[in-house]
């Protein structure tokens, strides 16, 4: 749902509404599955096959070419003596159908139009806290065979089944949550609570946020500061030997063992050090980095 709510660059769903209209009028008009065909097809291609398909999408269209098909043939399959009859039939038919995609559809046609970063409207624990009313939920427990269980009664209530759905995850020891970059629901285990949904994208997103934050909060002390410097300038020219693995391999060997002193002499100073300690810090890295500049150069040239 949270991804049906951010889908206004694509506008599926109006795509989906505007196909199930056509249907509605396919129907009501009496015509064959010829005239159908431009809003299957439609509603075909928006369904999506791959691992990561949005399953209440798919299922919206699929309730929708369903009951438009099931309509279609038992239009199609009554016997009328006169036109009349048949106009009746169709206008019935297309009746049933409408109201059935109406009601299925409701809830879809004025999702909120929030910030990204701010999208928890179908937040499920918010939902369950916020609508006290909606919660009218009986819980039984009986021993079976020495095994506790439990059995839920609701009303008509989509937030009860909500709650239930919830107590069954918790339960299991898992936990519903948004994806603290993208938003969209994701099921945590409780033993190891993930912030993100685990997409690539969100992933590199996720990084390099942790990345801004560590520099602000390093930010203002110098000995941090020079020695983010220097490792991000060895990133760089370890990045310009490009693929040579042997390249590589004889830089990192390197890298490593002056990094090694560089983290041994950090941790003895701080910002309230001598100046002087502070200095020779700095020189340390600036020689090395110098040094290191020189290997990456005669690594470049001289290997295959």
């Amino acid at each position: 749902m949270n991804e049906l709510a951010q889908a206004a660059d694509d506008d599926r769903m109006s795509a989906v509404i505007s196909a199930s209209n056509g249907l509605f009028c396919v129907l009501n008009s009496e015509q064959g599955n010829k005239s159908a065909s431009e809003y299957t097809d439609t509603l075909c291609n928006l369904y999506d096959t791959s691992a990561n398909a949005n399953m209440l999408f798919n299922y919206i269209i699929f309730f929708v070419m369903t009951n438009f098909n099931r309509n279609h043939k038992s239009l199609s399959g009554e016997f009328h003596l006169s036109v009349k009859q048949m106009k009746k039939s169709a206008e019935r038919f297309a009746e049933q159908y409408n109201a059935c995609i109406s009601d299925m559809l409701l809830p879809f046609r004025n999702l909120p139009t929030v910030p990204e970063e701010n999208v928890r409207y179908w937040d499920i624990d918010k939902q369950i806290n916020s609508k006290k009313n909606d919660l009218i939920l009986h819980v039984y427990s009986s021993h079976s065979s020495g095994t506790l269980q439990t059995g839920y009664a609701a009303d008509n209530s989509f937030m009860a089944i909500l709650r239930v759905y919830v107590d069954v995850l918790k339960q299991a020891n898992v936990v519903v949550r948004n994806c603290k970059i993208c938003h969209k629901l994701i099921l945590s285990d409780r033993a190891n609570v993930s912030e993100i949904c685990g997409s690539e994208k969100c992933r590199k997103e996720q990084h390099r946020l942790k990345t801004i934050s560590v520099r602000k909060k390093n930010k203002g002390d110098p000995i941090k500061d020079f020695y983010d410097i220097f490792c991000r300038n060895c990133s760089n020219l370890r990045r310009k030997l490009g693929k040579n693995s042997t390249a590589r391999e004889k830089f990192d060997i390197e890298f490593r063992k002056i990094r090694t002193k560089a983290l041994k002499m950090k941790k003895g100073l701080s910002e309230d050090s001598p100046k002087q300690s502070i200095y020779e810090y700095s020189e340390f890295l600036r020689t090395k980095e110098n040094e290191l500049r020189k290997l990456a150069d005669t690594l470049l040239f001289t290997l295959p």
